[in-house]
């Protein structure tokens, strides 16, 4: 056979040096995947009647006979009373867009929310709690006043007349009407508040200490068998009467305080109504409460220090009358109005 026709090199090609390599010790994290953009529609389920409106008009096309159908957006948990709220959204949009839009047919999709409109039950309740603190302060202020004059004035031998006594109760028993008229009509409002109505029941029927301490103390012992003492003509004429009505006036009050306060922290409030909110602190679940060996010595204390200052300030200021007396009485209103008719010159 004979060799094909060609140059033939009969010279060794010299080959150049080898040169070293270096190779990562670990290979480069692949680059995250783009995305693709969403679009989500974020409906807020306020007090307003329309959220959100048709802006855009849609033609005659596909997009436009978009069935409208109603979601509920929070149902009526076991417990609870709060209203179904129904928000009107639409099916999912057609590809096309409407012809007077230049906007993507997703977009264009109208939402608009349908609520209840708000009552008057937060307003109700927010303006039926001062008056009642006020004339909550007026009862238990007069009846520990009561209690401070009539200990006073027998301790001290002073003359306590039945006159000023009897203006007292008249007046503690106005305040025990008010305090007891201002709580019905509280918790009258939080029934007609239908958000109200879980705390109300578990005050009223089903909190265990809490619906003792309000049905027991708070109305019974502190409202109702004061009430009784005062305006009974066997009990209400005399200084223990007016004293025992005094004492359980101040029972009341501190028992109505520890249900508004710590039995209303102790039910699971709706910190934000129509939402779901989670976290790991006993959701849902009504949470006792004990008072503590410090809590207990810090209100005792707190008790005794005003009382000293109290007695101190009785003892060596000229706070108090010498004489409160029926026939000083008399004779003061006489002066005054001796004074009241004197001619001015």
């Amino acid at each position: 056979m004979n060799a094909a026709a060609g140059m033939v090199m009969i010279q060794v090609i010299a080959i150049s040096p080898a040169l070293p390599q270096r190779t990562a010790r670990g290979r480069s994290e692949a680059p995250m995947p783009m995305i693709e953009v969403a679009t989500t529609w974020v409906v807020e389920t306020g007090a307003p009647k329309k959220v959100a409106k048709l802006s855009h008009r849609a033609a005659a096309s596909s997009a436009a006979n978009m069935a409208v159908r109603k979601v509920a957006a929070s149902g009526i948990k076991s417990g609870s009373m709060m209203p179904l709220e129904m928000v009107a959204t639409t099916s999912p949009p057609a590809i096309n867009a409407p012809a007077v839009s230049k906007m993507a047919a997703i977009n264009s999709a109208p939402v608009s929310v349908s609520a209840r409109e708000p009552t008057a039950g937060p307003t109700l309740l927010a303006t039926s709690f001062a008056p009642m603190f006020i004339a909550m302060s007026f009862a238990f202020g007069l009846a520990i006043f009561i209690l401070l004059v009539t200990v006073t004035y027998k301790a001290s031998e002073r003359p306590l007349g039945d006159l000023i006594l009897f203006k007292m109760r008249n007046l503690l028993g106005v305040f025990i009407a008010a305090v007891l008229y201002f709580t019905t009509a509280m918790h009258l409002t939080n029934l007609y508040a239908a958000e109200h109505i879980g705390v109300e029941r578990f005050i009223l029927m089903d909190g265990g200490i809490y619906t003792f301490l309000f049905w027991v103390v708070q109305i019974g012992i502190g409202s109702v068998f004061p009430l009784a003492l005062l305006f009974n003509p066997a009990t209400g004429r005399t200084c223990q009467g007016i004293s025992i009505a005094s004492m359980m006036v101040i029972a009341g009050g501190l028992a109505q305080l520890y249900v508004i306060i710590v039995g209303g922290q102790a039910f699971p409030l709706q910190m934000f109504p129509g939402m779901e909110v989670s976290s790991s602190f006993f959701d849902g679940q009504v949470h006792g409460y004990a008072p503590s060996l410090p809590e207990v010595v810090l209100g005792l204390s707190g008790i005794a220090t005003a009382l000293l200052i109290v007695a101190v300030a009785v003892k060596y200021l000229p706070l108090l009358p010498i004489s409160l007396s029926d026939t000083n009485i008399r004779i003061s209103r006489s002066l005054d109005h001796h004074i009241e008719d004197a001619p001015f010159n």
